[in-house]
C-alpha cells in the first residue's frame, strides 16, 4: 500500500514512473534506529501536523488524507535548508532522469 501511493503521489508531482520507481522498488524494506535525532523530531513533527489537519477537517477521508500529504510536502524543513520534501525530491528526481 506504501509503494502504491508514494508512486502516486510523485506521478501527482509531475515525476515520471521510471524515475520514481528508481527510489520506489520491490525489494525488502529494512528498518533501522534513526542515525540523526532531527528524522525522529521530523517524524513526530508529522504526525502532530496529520493529527491536526484530520481533527480540524474531523474526517479521515481520502480527501483529508491527500490534504495531509500536501501540508507535509510543501512545509519548510530544516535539515533541508528550509526547502521542503515536494521540492527537494523533485529536484533530485529530475536529475536523476537528466543524468
Amino acid at each position: 500500500m506504501f509503494r502504491e501511493q508514494a508512486l502516486w503521489s510523485l506521478g501527482e508531482e509531475g515525476i515520471t514512473l521510471s524515475a520514481a520507481r528508481a527510489i520506489v522498488d520491490d525489494s525488502p524494506d529494512v528498518f533501522c534506529k534513526a542515525s540523526d535525532r532531527r528524522v525522529i523530531g521530523t517524524m513526530v513533527d508529522h504526525a502532530n501536523m496529520s493529527r491536526f489537519v484530520v481533527e480540524e477537517e474531523e474526517a479521515t477521508s481520502a480527501r483529508v488524507l491527500i490534504m495531509v500529504r500536501k501540508h507535509i510536502n510543501s512545509s519548510p524543513m530544516s535539515i533541508l535548508a528550509m526547502d521542503n520534501p515536494r521540492e527537494a525530491v523533485k529536484a533530485l528526481l529530475i536529475d536523476r532522469e537528466a543524468g
